[in-house]
């Protein structure tokens, strides 16, 4: 299993990830290539968002299940960090 960015943002998040038996990372994968290869800020920031708001279904999906008061507070900010991303581009 490899998680991409959560170093980056969340170091609970990562540490999460090792204890699971996964190696989080730097690299960016498959997405990063993706948006790069769209031609238009505009456009490639509307990509971002939707890739933001599926990772919102997901911390949803998964918040219900998740033990643990400081993964729980992480997830949450993280939630909240995304959805005031897709409020922001909502404002365009």
């Amino acid at each position: 299993m490899t998680i991409f960015l959560v170093v980056i943002t969340n170091p609970l998040l990562a540490s999460v990830i090792r204890r699971f038996g996964g190696k989080p990372t730097y690299q960016t994968g498959l997405i990063h290539a993706k948006a790069m290869a769209i031609p238009g800020i505009n456009d490639r920031f509307r990509f971002f968002n939707r890739g933001q708001a599926w990772v919102v279904r997901k911390i949803d999906e998964i918040l219900p299940r998740v033990r643990g008061d400081r993964l729980h507070a992480a997830l949450q900010d993280m939630r909240a960090g995304h959805v005031s991303n897709i409020e922001l581009m909502a404002q365009d």
